[in-house]
């Protein structure tokens, strides 16, 4: 094998250690040094095969009707039988997630994410629901002068101290066709922005201790800029106004443009900075601009009960649960850098329809889920790329585990750094019930406080990220017009390497696809139209030559991986590839 780029030696150069900075690498080293890893053929690691239930089946117990209710709420399903496989029905991470948070609260019971999997039926899950020994929830408490961050803008608070950089935030663009009532838009962006208070919220320090800094409504002057241009220089005046950077104590972290064309042809652009919002405020966040705009143009003011939570209630109930404190790295003096620094661009590819049903496939024989899959053939690349036996994937999750918090904008979504041991040439079948186990161990333990590691003495803090997304794109519905989404991205990342994967549309004939970030409202085959793929990186740390052959060598281990699953990985034959 010829030389490995640096970047990809991450078993020694990102911590030589061998201990992982992330509060779930203890977890992963227990887990994986706990005996050999459970067998893909034993019961608690997959689901039985072809279990098709009845909805009139007998209840065997106290827990098995709420729980179906649960089942069928969270699933958007409407008769889900108590036998009925979790996985069949569509089931992925976040749900199983919702599913184990409404029965704590709702039921009083205990039971977790890894004992969803193990059993994935409402049958098999009442069989180990047991009531929970002094399960509370904190009351509502009065709110303190200075409001902390959230854990989730926490974390990337501390990922920011640690790299010199800003994670990218969100940006849309929407292209508008017809009669725009532009004083109604305006007015209905500061609706929004007086609403959802993170939108207007600043990132402060207090006693080395950064916290939530609310600034009043915007006025009508400041809400949405006017800027006159011509189709020739829109994407290039788009994409500048998408990749100015937010400095989070100074500026406010949601601003809004409006590019003229013509009387008839608009483009209203919304950039948003990371701490405020994340993918998943997107629907809420067009939603109630729709809303807004519809009473606005009327004369009337937008008819919403009040946000039950709100952010601050949320972040406060947060923390009175967890008992959240400061942890190691919280104190910093400065302000995550506000300078960007440009990025190459990224090489795309896609996986074909065939192998996203197969990977599809895997994860249900598995037990698992896709996201899991995509790890798993992540972490085997890597390390056949020289990245060493033990592969740190940070891993996106969503953050919302209750529905309540759907209708919020704000920072929900973290991640989570989970070690894959690809050591003693596992079959890729074999790393995938590794894979599963860990990530299903720090699910379990997802509600605990979230750290701030600090980087390795010496060494850079450059994780390699993985998202997966559902490919589904909120757009405003907005009265009279004709609305159609154009394609944005903040060219900005604070990691070394991110990989991103997209589920494209099913064809005709397949029903649509539901994700890991998704809740589906019917049975669905992920996979069904293939998936998109982007690698996104630093040109200081990584050339393209390198980030090509990592896209080559990906999809080539996912295409042999999964028509020979048992087979170790070293006799699959990948080289790394040269590429012309």
């Amino acid at each position: 094998m010829e030389h490995a780029p640096d970047i990809l030696v991450a078993d020694t150069a990102h911590n030589p250690s061998g201990h992982s900075p992330d509060p779930f690498g203890a977890l992963a080293r227990e887990t994986a040094a706990d005996g050999p890893e459970p067998s893909p053929s034993a019961p608690d690691d997959k689901p039985p095969a072809n279990v098709s239930g009845t909805f009139g089946s007998a209840l065997r117990g106290p827990y098995e009707e709420p729980l179906r209710e649960i089942f069928e709420e969270v699933l958007g399903l409407p008769r889900i039988g108590v036998d009925d496989d979790f996985f069949a029905l569509g089931g992925q991470s976040l749900h199983a997630l919702r599913i184990v948070g409404r029965a704590r609260r709702e039921l009083g019971v205990e039971l977790t994410v890894s004992g969803l999997f193990a059993t994935p039926t409402v049958a098999g899950l009442a069989s180990r629901a047991a009531p929970a020994a002094g399960l509370s929830y904190p009351a509502p408490h009065p709110r303190p002068r200075t409001v902390p961050l959230s854990a989730a803008q926490r974390q990337l608070w501390c990922a920011g101290h640690r790299s010199g950089l800003t994670s990218a935030g969100i940006a849309l663009a929407h292209h508008l066709t017809g009669r725009l009532d532009i004083p109604a838009l305006r007015q209905a962006v500061i609706d929004v922005i007086t609403r959802h208070t993170p939108l207007r919220t600043l990132i402060r320090h207090g006693d080395g201790q950064p916290y939530q800094h609310r600034l009043p409504p915007p006025d009508a002057s400041s809400a949405l800029s006017l800027v006159h241009t011509t189709p020739g220089a829109l994407a290039a005046r788009v994409a500048r106004f998408c990749d100015r950077a937010f400095d989070p104590g100074a500026d406010r972290p949601l601003r809004t443009a409006l590019f003229r064309l013509n009387p008839a042809e608009h483009v209203l652009v919304l950039a948003a900075h990371p701490l405020a919002a994340d993918h998943g405020s997107l629907g809420p966040l067009l939603r109630d601009l729709s809303e807004a705009y519809s009473a606005r143009r009327t004369g009337a003011r937008p008819d919403w009960a009040p946000l039950q939570p709100d952010y601050t209630g949320h972040t406060l109930g947060e923390r009175a649960r967890d008992g959240l404190c400061a942890g190691p790295g919280a104190r910093a003096a400065r302000t995550p850098a506000a300078g960007r620094r440009r990025d190459a661009e990224p090489i795309a590819f896609r996986l074909s329809p065939r192998l996203g049903r197969e990977i599809a496939a895997l994860a249900r024989e598995a037990g698992a889920t896709v996201l899991m899959v995509l790890q798993t053939a992540v972490a085997a690349t890597l390390s056949t790329l020289g990245a060493g036996a033990v592969v740190p994937v940070d891993v996106y999750v969503p953050g919302r585990p209750d529905a309540s918090l759907d209708l919020l904008v704000g920072r929900f979504a973290h991640t989570l750094t989970l070690r894959a041991d690809v050591s003693g040439d596992p079959s890729f079948r074999r790393l995938l019930a590794r894979v599963r186990a860990v990530n299903l161990a720090a699910y379990d333990r997802r509600d605990l406080p979230h750290a701030c590691p600090a980087a390795p003495s010496g060494t850079p803090f450059l994780p390699v990220t993985l998202s997966l997304d559902d490919g589904e794109r909120a757009r405003p519905e907005l009265p009279g017009l004709a609305v159609r989404a154009l394609p944005t991205r903040r060219r900005e990342i604070r990691c070394a390497l991110a990989i991103s994967f997209t589920a494209e549309p099913a064809g005709p004939a397949e029903p649509a696809v539901p994700s890991e970030l998704a809740v589906p409202s019917a049975p669905a085959r992920y996979g069904a139209g293939g998936m998109t793929a982007l690698i996104e990186y630093r040109p200081e740390l990584l050339d393209e030559p390198a980030a090509s052959r990592l896209a080559h060598c990906l999809v080539r281990l996912l295409e042999r991986s999964l028509s020979a699953p048992d087979r170790p990985l070293s006799l699959l034959a990948l080289p790394a590839p040269e590429l012309p």
